[in-house]
């Protein structure tokens, strides 16, 4: 166990989590803050305003040159980069783990933020194949000793902003399975203040660590829609198939040249569906109470448009 107050590099600062991890570690911590990101002109005022704990490096995501002099001093670093692309994402968690190593940085805190993607393999969920690939290169290097690192994968489930917004469609909504399937759901805001939370702990736990705000089938959220949103009936859901189904249909992709994008909402019901990848039973959210949860009728009320 470590003393606070302590130094905590993110590596993404400007992105919407990065920037919600750093408030949330200003306002309710002692930590000093080193933001790094490429353009430093488009962090919130809100972090800069507080230079005596909030400093700025700006820097190329692939130079360990720059990603150094942003950790330097730091116990703990957060990558919380988003919206890349395979290759870049691979090898800018890369640079940040050699950087670590090189200034003794104690734990990486990896850029998952996600659903357990440990049944997967690199190609059977593409969205997925950053995340393995930084999990297995983290787990390998730890075993053989080539890094020394300690990593942290947090995982939350998925967002429920991304949910609402993206994949499921209140006036077309699909799902297959029998819709009994349980999701785990995390809100922003939230994650982000696990995320603050995990890296502050004076325990620096590492390995997994599974945290969520509320768990829901897809007929609890038509339930909840109808109730909230509707004339007090059940949305109506549009079945597609079985989970078997659904996989059969993954594989078929798996082995095609199609861009996966075409294919998102197939790939991602399949994923937030099925059970071996949900995060079960044995959460980590007595370890941090007094995170302010955001509900599904919460989640229905703010980010459902019906």
């Amino acid at each position: 166990m470590r003393a606070t107050p302590t130094c905590i590099a993110i590596a993404g600062v400007t992105g919407k989590l990065g920037t919600l991890i750093a408030s949330y570690l200003l306002d309710t911590t002692e930590a000093t803050v080193h933001g790094f990101c490429r353009s430093p002109e488009k962090i919130e005022k809100s972090l800069t305003d507080r230079p005596s704990r909030f400093k700025v490096f700006s820097g190329s995501a692939l130079s360990v040159e720059d990603a150094q002099k942003a950790i330097t001093g730091c116990s703990t670093v957060i990558c919380a980069y988003n919206r890349m692309d395979f290759q870049l994402m691979v090898n800018s968690s890369k640079v940040l783990i050699e950087a670590c190593d090189a200034e003794g940085v104690g734990r990486f805190i990896a850029s998952d933020f996600t659903l357990d993607f440990r049944a997967l393999h690199r190609g059977d969920l593409p969205p997925m194949d950053a995340h393995i690939a930084v999990w297995e290169y983290l787990r390998q290097g730890n075993e053989n000793g080539t890094i020394q690192v300690k990593a942290v994968h947090v995982l939350v489930g998925i967002f429920v902003e991304a949910f609402f917004g993206v994949f499921f469609n209140p006036k077309e909504p699909k799902y297959w399975g029998t819709g009994n399937e349980t999701i785990d759901f995390v809100s922003y805001k939230s994650a982000a203040e696990y995320a603050a939370r995990v890296a502050n702990d004076p325990d620096e736990p590492t390995g997994f660590v599974k945290l969520v705000d509320f768990k829901a089938t897809m007929n609890e959220i038509a339930t909840a829609i109808g109730r909230i949103k509707g004339d007090g009936s059940p949305l109506p859901l549009l079945h597609q198939g079985s989970m078997s189904e659904a996989k059969e249909q993954v594989r078929a992709l798996a082995g095609t040249d199609t861009p996966w994008h075409q294919h998102i909402s197939l790939l991602s019901m399949y994923y937030f569906q099925t059970p071996e990848f949900q995060l079960g039973d044995d959460l980590d959210n007595h370890r941090y109470p007094g995170v302010k949860k955001i509900s599904l009728d919460d989640a229905v009320k703010e980010f459902v448009n019906y």
